[in-house]
């Protein structure tokens, strides 16, 4: 396989599954290893590299991970050929045929279910969350009883009054 085959395959493979601008990094990166080995030949190069799809596969997994809560796992869903198989278009037919079908699938927002705060601070947050609703139900009680006690005598003061000035007039 030449230099340009295995970048071709990797771009392929990549195409669709990261963003753009990481599969050209990814790219340069792997154009720049294969062009710098002094005393090594490209094609020795290349297969000590291996295989360029299980290449992309790992930096798709990477990526994946690193972007965990921003990954939308469902662009991941195109499957990659086996290392062992020899069959080169095996791959590409598989592609192209999943590339046809509709997206059928239903998009989803993935949110880590996961957390990094230990007992006592999720403990500390959930007595922080509790007081603060205790707080805004205590005012807005304080409120309403201000309205009903001051609101409403004034309101009906303000209504008669208008109703006397109006009467008044006439």
């Amino acid at each position: 396989m030449t230099k340009i085959e295995f970048l071709d395959r990797l771009r392929t493979a990549l195409t669709g599954e990261i963003p753009d601008a990481e599969v050209e990094n990814n790219i340069k990166f792997y154009d720049d290893y294969i062009g710098t080995s002094y005393d090594k030949t490209q094609e020795e190069v290349m297969d000590q590299l291996g295989d360029s799809r299980l290449i992309a596969k790992t930096i798709v997994e990477a990526y994946q991970i690193s972007h965990a809560p921003l990954y939308n796992s469902t662009r991941h869903e195109r499957t990659y050929k086996d290392v062992h198989t020899t069959d080169d278009n095996a791959y590409e037919d598989q592609k192209s045929s999943r590339d046809d079908e509709p997206n059928n699938y239903r998009r989803s927002y993935n949110f880590p279910m996961y957390s990094t705060l230990s007992w006592y601070q999720k403990l500390l947050l959930i007595i922080v969350v509790i007081t603060f609703i205790s707080l805004l139900v205590v005012i807005g009680g304080i409120l309403l009883r201000l309205f009903f006690s001051i609101g409403i005598p004034m309101l009906i003061i303000y209504m008669v009054y208008k109703i006397i000035s109006n009467s008044m007039k006439r």
